[in-house]
Protein backbone atom coordinates (compact mmCIF):
# COMPACT_ATOMS: atom_id res chain seq x y z
CA UNK A 1 0.00 0.00 0.00
CA UNK A 2 2.32 2.43 -1.07
CA UNK A 3 0.59 4.59 -3.38
CA UNK A 4 1.96 6.07 -6.57
CA UNK A 5 5.48 6.34 -6.85
CA UNK A 6 6.23 9.39 -5.41
CA UNK A 7 10.12 9.55 -7.68
CA UNK A 8 12.14 8.52 -10.59
CA UNK A 9 13.53 6.01 -7.98
CA UNK A 10 10.55 4.55 -6.67
CA UNK A 11 9.34 3.48 -10.10
CA UNK A 12 12.63 2.45 -11.52
CA UNK A 13 12.06 0.30 -7.91
CA UNK A 14 9.22 -1.06 -9.68
CA UNK A 15 10.45 -2.00 -12.69
CA UNK A 16 13.15 -3.91 -10.66
CA UNK A 17 10.75 -5.70 -9.17
CA UNK A 18 9.03 -6.56 -11.86
CA UNK A 19 11.63 -7.59 -13.80
CA UNK A 20 12.51 -10.13 -10.97
CA UNK A 21 9.10 -11.23 -10.89
CA UNK A 22 9.49 -12.43 -14.55
CA UNK A 23 12.69 -14.25 -14.42
CA UNK A 24 11.20 -16.11 -11.36
CA UNK A 25 8.32 -17.46 -13.69
CA UNK A 26 10.82 -18.49 -16.27
CA UNK A 27 12.46 -20.54 -13.75
CA UNK A 28 8.98 -21.88 -12.67
CA UNK A 29 9.19 -20.39 -9.35
CA UNK A 30 6.05 -18.73 -8.25
CA UNK A 31 5.67 -15.42 -6.58
CA UNK A 32 3.18 -13.70 -3.92
CA UNK A 33 2.47 -10.36 -3.25
CA UNK A 34 1.74 -9.41 0.17
CA UNK A 35 -0.30 -6.48 0.97
CA UNK A 36 0.88 -4.56 3.65
CA UNK A 37 0.00 -1.11 5.34
CA UNK A 38 2.68 1.12 5.33
CA UNK A 39 3.46 1.31 8.34
CA UNK A 40 3.61 -2.66 8.61
CA UNK A 41 5.96 -2.18 5.67
CA UNK A 42 8.78 0.17 7.25
CA UNK A 43 8.42 -0.94 10.77
CA UNK A 44 7.40 -4.48 10.78
CA UNK A 45 7.71 -5.16 14.74
CA UNK A 46 5.31 -2.17 15.41
CA UNK A 47 3.62 -1.42 11.88
CA UNK A 48 -0.38 -1.69 11.64
CA UNK A 49 -1.77 -5.10 10.89
CA UNK A 50 -3.50 -4.62 7.10
CA UNK A 51 -6.98 -6.11 8.31
CA UNK A 52 -6.98 -2.96 10.95
CA UNK A 53 -5.66 -0.51 8.70
CA UNK A 54 -9.03 -1.68 6.32
CA UNK A 55 -10.98 -1.40 9.47
CA UNK A 56 -9.97 1.51 10.18
CA UNK A 57 -9.55 3.68 6.97
CA UNK A 58 -10.87 3.99 4.14
CA UNK A 59 -8.01 5.13 2.41
CA UNK A 60 -6.29 1.78 1.73
CA UNK A 61 -8.13 1.67 -1.41
CA UNK A 62 -6.11 4.47 -2.93
CA UNK A 63 -3.02 3.57 -1.49
CA UNK A 64 -2.59 -0.45 -2.69
CA UNK A 65 -4.16 0.74 -6.24
CA UNK A 66 -1.42 1.51 -8.05
CA UNK A 67 0.74 -1.37 -7.04
CA UNK A 68 -2.39 -3.63 -7.73
CA UNK A 69 -2.43 -2.17 -11.34
CA UNK A 70 1.67 -2.46 -11.81
CA UNK A 71 1.56 -5.83 -11.15
CA UNK A 72 -1.97 -6.95 -12.57
CA UNK A 73 -0.57 -8.74 -15.01
CA UNK A 74 2.33 -10.82 -13.02
CA UNK A 75 0.55 -11.60 -9.88
CA UNK A 76 -2.43 -13.30 -9.46
CA UNK A 77 -1.82 -14.15 -5.99
CA UNK A 78 -1.78 -11.70 -3.30
CA UNK A 79 -1.44 -12.73 0.23
CA UNK A 80 -3.20 -10.46 3.13
CA UNK A 81 -0.51 -9.29 4.84
CA UNK A 82 2.34 -11.15 7.02
CA UNK A 83 1.30 -13.76 9.19
CA UNK A 84 2.55 -13.09 12.35
CA UNK A 85 1.55 -9.50 12.26
CA UNK A 86 -2.03 -9.89 11.24
CA UNK A 87 -2.07 -12.25 13.76
CA UNK A 88 -0.24 -9.94 16.65
CA UNK A 89 -3.71 -8.79 18.28
CA UNK A 90 -6.99 -11.29 18.36
CA UNK A 91 -7.84 -13.66 15.50
CA UNK A 92 -6.95 -11.36 12.40
CA UNK A 93 -9.09 -11.79 9.07
CA UNK A 94 -13.05 -12.21 8.87
CA UNK A 95 -14.91 -13.40 6.28
CA UNK A 96 -16.52 -10.15 5.56
CA UNK A 97 -13.19 -8.19 5.57
CA UNK A 98 -11.77 -10.62 2.81
CA UNK A 99 -13.92 -10.21 0.65
CA UNK A 100 -13.92 -6.46 0.68
CA UNK A 101 -10.19 -6.53 -0.06
CA UNK A 102 -11.62 -9.05 -2.68
CA UNK A 103 -14.19 -7.06 -4.69
CA UNK A 104 -11.02 -4.29 -5.04
CA UNK A 105 -8.59 -6.38 -6.00
CA UNK A 106 -10.72 -7.87 -8.64
CA UNK A 107 -10.78 -4.70 -10.46
CA UNK A 108 -7.59 -5.32 -11.49
CA UNK A 109 -7.32 -9.00 -11.94
CA UNK A 110 -10.10 -10.64 -13.18
CA UNK A 111 -9.92 -14.11 -10.78
CA UNK A 112 -7.30 -13.28 -7.58
CA UNK A 113 -6.31 -15.72 -5.60
CA UNK A 114 -6.44 -14.43 -1.79
CA UNK A 115 -4.23 -15.91 0.78
CA UNK A 116 -5.85 -15.71 4.36
CA UNK A 117 -3.55 -15.67 7.65
CA UNK A 118 -4.00 -17.72 10.18
CA UNK A 119 -2.78 -18.97 13.21
CA UNK A 120 -1.73 -22.66 14.21
CA UNK A 121 -3.39 -22.06 17.60
CA UNK A 122 -6.74 -21.37 16.57
CA UNK A 123 -6.98 -23.64 13.12
CA UNK A 124 -8.36 -22.12 10.06
CA UNK A 125 -11.90 -23.75 8.25
CA UNK A 126 -11.88 -26.22 6.27
CA UNK A 127 -12.76 -24.94 3.20
CA UNK A 128 -12.26 -21.55 1.28
CA UNK A 129 -9.32 -19.20 0.28
CA UNK A 130 -5.83 -20.63 0.54
CA UNK A 131 -4.51 -20.39 4.10
CA UNK A 132 -0.83 -19.03 4.92
CA UNK A 133 -0.69 -20.68 8.52
CA UNK A 134 1.85 -18.92 10.83
CA UNK A 135 3.84 -21.59 13.23
CA UNK A 136 4.73 -20.24 16.54
CA UNK A 137 8.76 -20.91 17.60
CA UNK A 138 7.04 -20.66 20.60
CA UNK A 139 4.90 -23.77 20.12
CA UNK A 140 7.00 -26.90 21.26
CA UNK A 141 8.26 -29.08 18.13
CA UNK A 142 7.21 -32.22 19.94
CA UNK A 143 3.62 -31.11 20.10
CA UNK A 144 3.18 -30.09 15.94
CA UNK A 145 1.83 -32.93 15.31
CA UNK A 146 -0.74 -32.65 17.47
CA UNK A 147 -0.85 -29.01 17.24
CA UNK A 148 -1.23 -29.37 12.85
CA UNK A 149 -3.44 -32.39 12.65
CA UNK A 150 -5.79 -30.25 11.30
CA UNK A 151 -3.57 -30.39 7.84
CA UNK A 152 -4.69 -34.33 7.41
CA UNK A 153 -8.52 -33.39 7.74
CA UNK A 154 -10.42 -33.11 4.74
CA UNK A 155 -11.20 -29.74 3.30
CA UNK A 156 -10.16 -27.84 -0.05
CA UNK A 157 -8.40 -24.90 1.52
CA UNK A 158 -4.77 -25.29 0.62
CA UNK A 159 -2.44 -25.07 3.84
CA UNK A 160 0.70 -23.28 3.59
CA UNK A 161 2.84 -23.20 6.66
CA UNK A 162 5.14 -20.60 7.93
CA UNK A 163 8.04 -21.82 10.59
CA UNK A 164 10.45 -19.60 12.29
CA UNK A 165 13.70 -20.36 14.19
CA UNK A 166 13.60 -20.00 17.83
CA UNK A 167 15.75 -17.37 18.44
CA UNK A 168 15.49 -16.70 22.54
CA UNK A 169 18.42 -15.50 23.83
CA UNK A 170 20.31 -18.10 25.39
CA UNK A 171 19.36 -20.77 23.10
CA UNK A 172 22.74 -22.68 22.12
CA UNK A 173 23.16 -22.89 18.47
CA UNK A 174 23.23 -26.85 18.08
CA UNK A 175 19.70 -26.75 20.11
CA UNK A 176 18.10 -23.82 18.03
CA UNK A 177 19.36 -25.29 14.72
CA UNK A 178 18.19 -28.80 15.74
CA UNK A 179 14.95 -27.33 16.80
CA UNK A 180 14.48 -25.68 13.65
CA UNK A 181 15.52 -29.11 11.41
CA UNK A 182 12.61 -30.85 13.53
CA UNK A 183 9.83 -28.59 12.86
CA UNK A 184 10.20 -28.74 9.27
CA UNK A 185 10.59 -32.47 8.91
CA UNK A 186 7.60 -32.99 11.30
CA UNK A 187 5.66 -30.06 9.42
CA UNK A 188 6.87 -31.31 6.15
CA UNK A 189 5.09 -35.26 7.16
CA UNK A 190 1.67 -33.47 7.80
CA UNK A 191 1.80 -32.38 3.62
CA UNK A 192 0.88 -28.82 3.92
CA UNK A 193 1.07 -27.32 0.22
CA UNK A 194 3.80 -25.50 0.79
CA UNK A 195 6.46 -24.72 4.01
CA UNK A 196 8.19 -21.19 4.04
CA UNK A 197 11.07 -20.27 6.37
CA UNK A 198 13.14 -17.24 6.73
CA UNK A 199 15.47 -17.25 3.69
CA UNK A 200 18.69 -18.61 5.36
CA UNK A 201 21.20 -15.69 4.18
CA UNK A 202 22.06 -11.82 5.54
CA UNK A 203 22.80 -8.61 4.33
CA UNK A 204 26.30 -7.67 5.40
CA UNK A 205 29.38 -4.51 4.91
CA UNK A 206 31.78 -6.27 3.19
CA UNK A 207 34.67 -3.64 1.15
CA UNK A 208 32.70 -0.98 1.75
CA UNK A 209 29.73 -2.33 -0.05
CA UNK A 210 26.90 -4.42 0.75
CA UNK A 211 26.67 -8.32 0.29
CA UNK A 212 24.28 -11.53 0.92
CA UNK A 213 26.05 -13.94 2.89
CA UNK A 214 24.95 -16.98 5.08
CA UNK A 215 23.37 -17.32 8.21
CA UNK A 216 24.02 -20.20 10.72
CA UNK A 217 20.81 -22.13 9.19
CA UNK A 218 22.23 -22.68 5.28
CA UNK A 219 23.91 -26.00 5.40
CA UNK A 220 21.12 -27.35 7.58
CA UNK A 221 18.20 -26.29 5.21
CA UNK A 222 20.43 -26.90 2.54
CA UNK A 223 21.15 -30.83 3.58
CA UNK A 224 17.37 -31.45 4.37
CA UNK A 225 15.34 -29.83 1.48
CA UNK A 226 17.89 -31.25 -0.30
CA UNK A 227 17.19 -34.51 0.90
CA UNK A 228 13.36 -34.38 1.60
CA UNK A 229 12.56 -32.45 -1.99
CA UNK A 230 9.67 -34.09 -3.73
CA UNK A 231 9.28 -36.70 -1.00
CA UNK A 232 6.48 -37.77 1.21
CA UNK A 233 5.94 -38.82 4.74
CA UNK A 234 4.63 -42.71 4.28
CA UNK A 235 5.57 -43.58 7.86
CA UNK A 236 6.59 -42.85 11.37
CA UNK A 237 8.72 -45.05 14.37
CA UNK A 238 8.86 -44.46 18.26
CA UNK A 239 12.08 -45.87 18.89
CA UNK A 240 13.85 -46.29 22.42
CA UNK A 241 15.55 -43.83 24.52
CA UNK A 242 12.90 -41.74 23.31
CA UNK A 243 13.40 -41.45 19.75
CA UNK A 244 11.21 -41.19 16.52
CA UNK A 245 11.89 -41.74 13.09
CA UNK A 246 10.24 -40.99 9.77
CA UNK A 247 10.14 -42.45 6.43
CA UNK A 248 9.53 -40.47 3.19
CA UNK A 249 9.53 -41.85 -0.49
CA UNK A 250 8.75 -41.01 -3.96
CA UNK A 251 9.48 -42.93 -7.11
CA UNK A 252 12.58 -43.75 -7.14
CA UNK A 253 14.05 -43.61 -3.77
CA UNK A 254 13.20 -43.73 0.01
CA UNK A 255 14.93 -42.22 3.44
CA UNK A 256 14.39 -42.07 6.84
CA UNK A 257 15.49 -39.24 9.15
CA UNK A 258 15.41 -39.79 13.15
CA UNK A 259 16.64 -38.09 16.15
CA UNK A 260 15.98 -38.33 19.37
CA UNK A 261 13.96 -35.84 21.78
CA UNK A 262 16.54 -35.92 24.81
CA UNK A 263 18.86 -32.80 25.27
CA UNK A 264 22.20 -35.24 24.75
CA UNK A 265 22.66 -37.97 21.90
CA UNK A 266 22.07 -41.13 23.23
CA UNK A 267 25.27 -43.64 23.55
CA UNK A 268 23.10 -46.64 23.39
CA UNK A 269 22.70 -47.18 19.39
CA UNK A 270 18.85 -48.16 18.30
CA UNK A 271 18.90 -51.52 15.94
CA UNK A 272 16.25 -51.25 12.63
CA UNK A 273 16.09 -52.85 9.56
CA UNK A 274 16.48 -50.81 6.93
CA UNK A 275 17.65 -53.20 4.32
CA UNK A 276 21.32 -54.16 3.16
CA UNK A 277 23.31 -50.44 1.95
CA UNK A 278 21.94 -47.98 3.95
CA UNK A 279 24.03 -45.12 4.21
CA UNK A 280 23.79 -42.15 6.67
CA UNK A 281 24.45 -37.84 6.69
CA UNK A 282 23.90 -35.29 9.38
CA UNK A 283 22.69 -32.26 8.33
CA UNK A 284 25.81 -30.92 7.59
CA UNK A 285 26.01 -33.22 4.85
CA UNK A 286 28.63 -35.62 7.12
CA UNK A 287 28.61 -39.40 6.56
CA UNK A 288 27.83 -41.06 9.67
CA UNK A 289 28.56 -44.58 10.56
CA UNK A 290 25.90 -47.25 9.69
CA UNK A 291 27.18 -50.36 11.35
CA UNK A 292 25.29 -53.46 10.76
CA UNK A 293 25.02 -56.65 12.99
CA UNK A 294 22.33 -59.69 12.18
CA UNK A 295 20.68 -57.77 9.23
CA UNK A 296 19.99 -54.39 11.55
CA UNK A 297 21.59 -50.83 11.17
CA UNK A 298 23.09 -49.39 14.01
CA UNK A 299 22.20 -45.70 14.88
CA UNK A 300 22.95 -43.26 16.64
CA UNK A 301 20.53 -40.72 17.76
CA UNK A 302 21.52 -37.56 18.87
CA UNK A 303 19.05 -33.95 19.30
CA UNK A 304 20.03 -33.07 15.54
CA UNK A 305 18.43 -35.12 12.88
CA UNK A 306 20.04 -38.15 10.93
CA UNK A 307 18.97 -38.95 7.47
CA UNK A 308 19.81 -42.17 6.61
CA UNK A 309 19.03 -42.87 2.49
CA UNK A 310 19.38 -46.56 0.47
CA UNK A 311 16.58 -47.56 2.72
CA UNK A 312 14.62 -50.41 1.69
CA UNK A 313 10.99 -48.78 2.54
CA UNK A 314 8.58 -51.77 2.24
CA UNK A 315 10.94 -53.50 4.88
CA UNK A 316 10.96 -50.86 7.64
CA UNK A 317 7.23 -50.11 7.38
CA UNK A 318 6.24 -53.95 7.89
CA UNK A 319 8.75 -53.18 11.00
CA UNK A 320 6.73 -50.32 11.87
CA UNK A 321 3.75 -52.56 11.53
CA UNK A 322 4.56 -55.32 13.61
CA UNK A 323 2.27 -55.04 17.31
CA UNK A 324 1.41 -57.31 19.83
CA UNK A 325 -2.06 -56.31 20.89
CA UNK A 326 -2.83 -56.17 24.22
CA UNK A 327 0.76 -56.44 25.39
CA UNK A 328 -1.19 -57.03 29.36
CA UNK A 329 -2.60 -60.39 30.02
CA UNK A 330 -4.25 -61.41 33.59
CA UNK A 331 -4.04 -64.97 35.36
CA UNK A 332 -7.89 -65.24 36.04
CA UNK A 333 -9.20 -64.34 32.56
CA UNK A 334 -7.04 -64.18 29.02
CA UNK A 335 -9.72 -62.53 27.39
CA UNK A 336 -9.08 -60.39 25.13
CA UNK A 337 -6.20 -62.50 24.25
CA UNK A 338 -2.78 -60.92 22.90
CA UNK A 339 -2.71 -60.80 18.75
CA UNK A 340 0.15 -60.86 16.82
CA UNK A 341 -0.32 -58.45 13.64
CA UNK A 342 2.69 -56.90 10.51
CA UNK A 343 1.18 -55.74 7.30
CA UNK A 344 2.90 -56.48 4.00
CA UNK A 345 4.33 -53.01 2.29
CA UNK A 346 5.56 -54.51 -0.80
CA UNK A 347 3.73 -54.51 -4.07
CA UNK A 348 3.78 -58.13 -4.28
CA UNK A 349 3.34 -61.43 -2.64
CA UNK A 350 5.43 -62.25 0.60
CA UNK A 351 6.08 -65.35 2.27
CA UNK A 352 7.70 -67.08 5.30
CA UNK A 353 7.80 -68.38 8.78
CA UNK A 354 7.45 -67.54 12.43
CA UNK A 355 8.67 -68.54 15.67
CA UNK A 356 7.66 -67.82 18.82
CA UNK A 357 9.64 -67.85 22.51
CA UNK A 358 7.30 -67.25 25.48
CA UNK A 359 8.59 -66.78 28.98
CA UNK A 360 10.45 -69.19 30.34
CA UNK A 361 7.69 -71.26 32.17
CA UNK A 362 4.53 -70.25 29.53
CA UNK A 363 2.69 -72.29 27.46
CA UNK A 364 1.49 -72.22 23.84
CA UNK A 365 0.26 -74.24 21.66
CA UNK A 366 1.57 -73.35 18.38
CA UNK A 367 5.27 -72.33 18.55
CA UNK A 368 5.66 -72.37 14.19
CA UNK A 369 3.72 -70.28 12.03
CA UNK A 370 3.21 -69.91 8.39
CA UNK A 371 2.76 -66.88 6.37
CA UNK A 372 1.66 -65.85 2.97
CA UNK A 373 0.67 -61.68 2.45
CA UNK A 374 -0.61 -60.51 -0.84
CA UNK A 375 0.59 -56.36 -1.13
CA UNK A 376 -1.18 -54.41 1.38
CA UNK A 377 -2.49 -57.78 3.83
CA UNK A 378 -2.29 -57.86 7.14
CA UNK A 379 -1.31 -61.21 9.67
CA UNK A 380 -2.78 -61.47 12.32
CA UNK A 381 -2.26 -64.70 14.70
CA UNK A 382 -4.41 -64.63 17.77
CA UNK A 383 -1.59 -65.61 20.91
CA UNK A 384 -3.26 -68.49 23.43
CA UNK A 385 -0.61 -68.23 26.51
CA UNK A 386 -0.52 -70.04 29.47
CA UNK A 387 1.09 -68.62 32.09
CA UNK A 388 2.29 -70.84 35.48
CA UNK A 389 -0.13 -70.98 38.84
CA UNK A 390 1.04 -67.14 40.81
CA UNK A 391 3.17 -65.79 37.97
CA UNK A 392 4.04 -62.45 39.59
CA UNK A 393 3.56 -59.28 37.97
CA UNK A 394 6.40 -58.19 35.78
CA UNK A 395 7.51 -57.67 32.24
CA UNK A 396 8.43 -60.78 30.80
CA UNK A 397 9.75 -61.14 27.19
CA UNK A 398 8.40 -62.54 24.24
CA UNK A 399 10.31 -63.50 21.51
CA UNK A 400 9.31 -63.68 18.02
CA UNK A 401 11.35 -64.38 14.57
CA UNK A 402 10.57 -63.97 11.42
CA UNK A 403 11.81 -65.54 8.39
CA UNK A 404 10.37 -63.55 4.87
CA UNK A 405 11.62 -65.59 1.40
CA UNK A 406 9.94 -64.12 -0.87
CA UNK A 407 10.46 -61.47 -2.59
CA UNK A 408 12.90 -60.11 0.11
CA UNK A 409 15.26 -62.84 2.22
CA UNK A 410 15.04 -61.03 5.73
CA UNK A 411 15.40 -62.46 9.13
CA UNK A 412 13.60 -60.45 11.82
CA UNK A 413 13.66 -61.03 15.09
CA UNK A 414 11.66 -58.52 17.83
CA UNK A 415 11.30 -59.09 21.39
CA UNK A 416 8.11 -57.80 23.22
CA UNK A 417 7.59 -57.49 27.17
CA UNK A 418 4.17 -58.64 27.77
CA UNK A 419 2.70 -57.82 31.37
CA UNK A 420 1.14 -59.61 33.80
CA UNK A 421 -1.32 -57.52 35.83
CA UNK A 422 -4.62 -56.53 36.16
CA UNK A 423 -6.85 -54.30 33.22
CA UNK A 424 -8.29 -52.15 36.00
CA UNK A 425 -6.34 -52.30 38.97
CA UNK A 426 -3.46 -50.74 38.99
CA UNK A 427 -0.96 -52.24 42.23
CA UNK A 428 2.38 -50.85 43.44
CA UNK A 429 4.84 -51.84 46.26
CA UNK A 430 8.22 -50.09 47.49
CA UNK A 431 10.51 -50.77 50.56
CA UNK A 432 12.57 -48.81 52.67
CA UNK A 433 14.31 -48.82 56.17
CA UNK A 434 13.27 -46.28 59.00
CA UNK A 435 16.12 -47.42 61.12
CA UNK A 436 16.56 -51.08 61.73
CA UNK A 437 13.16 -51.99 60.59
CA UNK A 438 11.74 -52.95 56.91
CA UNK A 439 8.94 -50.72 55.88
CA UNK A 440 6.92 -52.23 52.67
CA UNK A 441 3.79 -50.17 51.29
CA UNK A 442 1.26 -51.45 48.82
CA UNK A 443 -0.70 -48.63 46.84
CA UNK A 444 -3.60 -50.06 45.28
CA UNK A 445 -5.48 -47.68 42.70
CA UNK A 446 -9.26 -48.68 41.37
CA UNK A 447 -9.64 -47.63 37.65
CA UNK A 448 -12.82 -49.77 36.98
CA UNK A 449 -16.16 -48.23 37.14
CA UNK A 450 -17.00 -50.45 40.65
CA UNK A 451 -16.39 -50.61 44.03
CA UNK A 452 -13.39 -53.10 44.98
CA UNK A 453 -12.51 -55.16 47.72
CA UNK A 454 -9.16 -57.61 47.97
CA UNK A 455 -7.32 -58.77 50.85
CA UNK A 456 -3.34 -58.57 51.23
CA UNK A 457 -0.61 -60.03 52.36
CA UNK A 458 3.34 -59.64 52.44
CA UNK A 459 5.64 -62.46 52.91
CA UNK A 460 9.62 -62.27 54.01
CA UNK A 461 12.13 -64.76 54.22
CA UNK A 462 11.83 -66.59 57.46
CA UNK A 463 9.42 -64.41 58.94
CA UNK A 464 5.28 -64.84 59.45
CA UNK A 465 3.27 -63.60 56.60
CA UNK A 466 1.79 -59.93 57.06
CA UNK A 467 -1.75 -59.60 56.03
CA UNK A 468 -3.78 -56.66 55.59
CA UNK A 469 -7.11 -55.39 53.14
CA UNK A 470 -8.12 -52.99 50.52
CA UNK A 471 -12.04 -52.75 51.71
CA UNK A 472 -14.46 -51.02 49.55
CA UNK A 473 -12.01 -48.99 47.45
CA UNK A 474 -14.56 -46.40 45.16
CA UNK A 475 -13.85 -45.91 41.40
CA UNK A 476 -10.92 -43.61 40.65
CA UNK A 477 -9.76 -43.52 44.18
CA UNK A 478 -6.16 -45.14 45.88
CA UNK A 479 -5.54 -46.83 48.98
CA UNK A 480 -2.59 -47.08 50.57
CA UNK A 481 -1.12 -50.37 52.92
CA UNK A 482 1.60 -50.60 54.87
CA UNK A 483 3.86 -53.51 56.74
CA UNK A 484 6.48 -52.99 59.24
CA UNK A 485 9.37 -56.10 59.92
CA UNK A 486 11.04 -54.77 63.16
CA UNK A 487 14.93 -55.58 63.70
CA UNK A 488 14.77 -56.92 59.80
CA UNK A 489 18.40 -56.31 58.47
CA UNK A 490 19.14 -59.85 57.66
CA UNK A 491 16.84 -59.37 54.75
CA UNK A 492 18.56 -56.72 52.95
CA UNK A 493 19.21 -57.78 49.24
CA UNK A 494 16.27 -60.06 49.72
CA UNK A 495 12.67 -60.15 47.86
CA UNK A 496 9.60 -59.74 49.65
CA UNK A 497 5.98 -62.17 47.97
CA UNK A 498 3.33 -59.35 48.23
CA UNK A 499 -0.43 -59.99 46.50
CA UNK A 500 -3.60 -59.26 46.48
CA UNK A 501 -6.61 -61.35 46.09
CA UNK A 502 -10.05 -60.06 45.48
CA UNK A 503 -12.81 -60.91 48.09
CA UNK A 504 -15.86 -62.83 46.70
CA UNK A 505 -13.92 -62.31 43.40
CA UNK A 506 -11.36 -64.08 40.98
CA UNK A 507 -8.84 -61.28 40.74
CA UNK A 508 -5.28 -62.00 42.25
CA UNK A 509 -1.91 -60.90 41.77
CA UNK A 510 1.15 -61.43 43.10
CA UNK A 511 4.15 -59.17 43.19
CA UNK A 512 8.56 -59.62 43.91
CA UNK A 513 10.01 -56.45 45.45
CA UNK A 514 13.49 -56.25 46.30
CA UNK A 515 14.83 -55.08 49.81
CA UNK A 516 17.11 -52.14 49.56
CA UNK A 517 20.68 -53.31 51.16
Amino acid sequence: MAGSPASHQETEYFREISDLVRQLARQRIETTGVILSPAAALDPARGTPTHELIKTSSNWRRLSSPILAYFSGLLRAWQLGYENIELRHGRGWDPALVEQVRAHVARFIAIPELIVPYDALNPPPPDGDPQTIWVSPAIPARTLPRQLEFLVQPGTAARWLTLEPDRRPGLERESRLADLARRIILAKALGPERIFVPAPFELTSSGGGLAWQPTEEYVVLRTLFHALSGKDAIGAMTLENDGVALVFDDTSSSCLVAWTWRDEPVSTPVELYLGQTPGAIDLRGRPQSTEIVDGRTHLRLTPMPLIVHGVDAPLVLLQASFRIDPAHVQLHDPEPRPVLSFRNYYERPIGGSITLEPPKGWELPARSLRFELGPGETFEHVLKLTMPPRQVAAWHDLRVHISAKSPLSAELEFVVPITVGLRDILLEAQAWWMGDDLVVEQLLRNLSDKSVSFTAFCQAPARARAEQAFLNVAPGDAALRAYRFADARELAGSALHLGIQEIRGERALDQLVEVPR
